[in-house]
């Protein structure tokens, strides 16, 4: 499933800016402000595949860095995941 998904990729992946590995505060952030994360994986209509092509332009950023990006104080480039590599 997409939460599924979403919470092994906060326990193996790092916030992309500090390198924060704690999956508490780690987030995804879509970098495409038409597109919103939390609404595609709550929606049961938008398909697995497609939530997969939006965290291409996605990050994965620990609270701090999440503000510091909302500040706009960094930028971040997006995850950008070879899916069909990976064993998720």
């Amino acid at each position: 499933t997409k939460r599924e998904l979403v919470r092994v990729l906060r326990q193996r992946t790092p916030c992309m800016v500090c390198g924060e590995t704690d999956p508490v505060v780690l987030d995804l952030v879509s970098l495409n402000p038409q597109r919103s994360l939390r609404r595609m994986m709550r929606d049961d209509s938008v398909s697995l595949l497609t939530f997969l092509t939006a965290l291409d332009e996605a990050a994965l950023l620990c609270a701090n860095c999440r503000l510091r990006h909302s500040a706009g104080k960094i930028t971040v480039a997006p995850l950008r995941f070879e899916w069909k590599h990976t064993s998720l």
